[in-house]
């Protein structure tokens, strides 16, 4: 499988690894498996991203954060992530935890607890 990992000036989305509890305006707050959309750096110990749960934007540590490498042919398809967790009822149903990044196929449904992110 082809992968695509950002490179340096490269937006890109992220999976919080620790939780981050800002304490000055312009930082951003993040939870454990929270996404971020990672577009910028502020120095070598910074980024510039936006939680994609809370819609904050602001500065976080690098070490809150790990790249998501997206498949390449995943790239032209809708991705979306799990805002919480979900178990599947019935057989069929997938299972998955908040801050699942997946690719629907066709003629999947879209549940509430999916949200669409544009494709890196």
């Amino acid at each position: 499988m082809t992968t695509t990992t950002p490179g340096e000036g490269e937006e890109y989305y992220a999976r919080a690894v620790t939780d981050f509890w800002s304490e000055e305006k312009e930082e951003l707050s993040c939870s454990v498996n929270d996404i971020i959309r990672v577009y910028g750096k502020d120095g070598r110990k910074l980024l510039r991203g936006e939680n994609l749960f809370t819609s904050k934007r602001g500065l976080l540590p690098t070490y809150c954060v790990q790249p998501v490498e997206i498949p390449a042919a995943a790239k032209e398809k809708a991705i979306f992530f799990a805002r919480e967790d979900f178990a599947g009822t019935e057989t069929g149903d997938l299972s998955f935890s908040k801050g699942l990044l997946c690719c629907l196929c066709s003629g999947s449904k879209v549940d509430a607890v999916i949200s669409p992110i544009d494709a890196v």
